[in-house]
């Protein structure tokens, strides 16, 4: 106890120094911490954008559609699947799809489409997706009309109003087409989506392909992303063996990748701040040992032991983290609860960025717990490690030496 009341005395010896070195530390908490938030919130955004918009956490399709892609590729889910699925506390939201592909007409404009039949009500529940809706209103449950991609009406010159053309093979390749009234034409932040996506109601689709009551895939929403592995581990036993249950990594691989590359870049930087404040914390150490050598020298000629000489100076470089760690949360908890609050909106050309790989253009934070905890371990590993320079130095220092200076 004698030795931590001498170190944190010697603490305020040196105001400017001690200030200068905590707030190294609480900056590189503070910056470490945004930085966290600024990915897990960021990274968030874009797996929940996409997710809602295409394959939901988890996805649940007949074995070999993934490969094919045909409408011959459908189920029929039993009671059994939903009453599992209804029981798994994680589950937010599961909406039943039918997907295939046609051409659209209007006019002398005919384009290839992608046929999405749908649940109206859950999908307004699940990505409130009538936001995007850019002329007349979304489908309702029921609803024999159609809503358009954007670009899709642009290609195809069509308005609300209008009526749609479609011809496809349906189930078992029987021939099918019918005209569908245009009720909504649709801005969604994907150019791919927006080019060929024609919306239907669920009912409607299974009706114009033949297939009953079948569907393609079986979506599902989760609470967090992060309950995907959990939750698949937990269902994949109960699933009927002609069927998959697939996670939205292996449905989107290109957004994985994407992400892995910008935390990759994100590790870089976060690395190099990481490594200024251990050459902060150790250049501080430095000088107080050279500040204090003859002091030191004074201690040993005493008889004081090195060893307790180095656990006073330990400690007092402890000090510094722990203060400048606390200050730093003490800061960031707000700081960051504030850009949860107030997201920061993208404009210009990073706006288009955003928009061209199918992302809502703004800056998200998150304030889940490894955020503030990971800078914080980090910081405090590198301090004690960084502090162990101590030992060294002590026990290297010679008596005569230091009261020389």
């Amino acid at each position: 106890m004698k030795l931590i009341l001498i170190a944190w005395k010697n603490l305020w010896r040196n105001k400017r120094r001690t200030m200068i070195t905590i707030s190294s530390v609480l900056f590189g908490v503070l910056f470490s911490s945004m930085m966290y938030s600024l990915e897990e919130g960021s990274y968030g955004n874009m797996i929940d954008n996409m997710v809602r918009l295409s394959s939901g956490y988890l996805n649940i399709q007949q074995k070999d559609f993934r490969e094919t892609r045909s409408i011959n590729d459908c189920f029929l889910p039993d009671d059994s699947l939903w009453n599992v699925l209804s029981h798994t506390p994680e589950i937010t939201l599961k909406t039943a799809r039918l997907q295939s592909v046609a051409l659209a007409s209007t006019g002398d404009k005919t384009y290839p489409v992608m046929v999405l039949g749908i649940e109206p009500d859950k999908e307004l529940i699940n990505s409130n997706i009538s936001k995007w809706i850019q002329y007349g209103q979304f489908i309702h449950p029921g609803d024999p009309g159609v809503v358009l991609g954007s670009v899709l009406a642009d290609n195809l010159q069509a308005s609300c109003g209008d009526t749609l053309i479609l011809v496809s093979q349906g189930y078992h390749g029987v021939s099918t087409a019918g005209k569908f009234p245009i009720t909504g034409i649709i801005s969604l932040p994907s150019p791919v989506l927006n080019r060929q996506l024609v919306y239907m109601s669920l009912p409607v689709c299974q009706a114009f392909y033949g297939t009953g009551n079948q569907i393609t895939s079986l979506m599902v929403m989760l609470k967090d992303y992060e309950y995907v592995l959990p939750v698949k581990n937990r269902l994949e036993p109960v699933i009927p063996e002609d069927l998959r249950l697939y996670t939205w990594q292996e449905l989107n691989p290109e957004l994985v990748q994407f992400i892995q590359g910008k935390k990759s870049s994100g590790n870089i930087f976060l690395g190099i701040l990481f490594m200024i404040i251990g050459f902060g914390i150790l250049g501080t150490l430095i000088m107080v040992l050279a500040e204090r050598k003859r002091e030191l020298g004074m201690m040993l000629a005493l008889g004081m032991h090195k060893a307790r000489i180095s656990l006073m100076l330990f400690s007092e470089t402890i000090f510094l983290a722990l203060i400048g760690i606390v200050t730093g949360l003490f800061i960031s908890v707000p700081v960051i609860f504030y850009l949860i609050r107030n997201p920061i909106p993208v404009t210009g050309t990073m706006k288009d960025a955003f928009l061209q790989l199918g992302f809502e253009p703004v800056i998200l934070f998150s304030l889940k717990p490894y955020v503030l905890f990971t800078p914080v371990i980090i910081v405090f590993i590198i301090t004690f490690f960084v502090s162990l320079y101590i030992f060294y130095a002590i026990f290297k220092l010679k008596e005569t030496t230091a009261l020389h200076g």
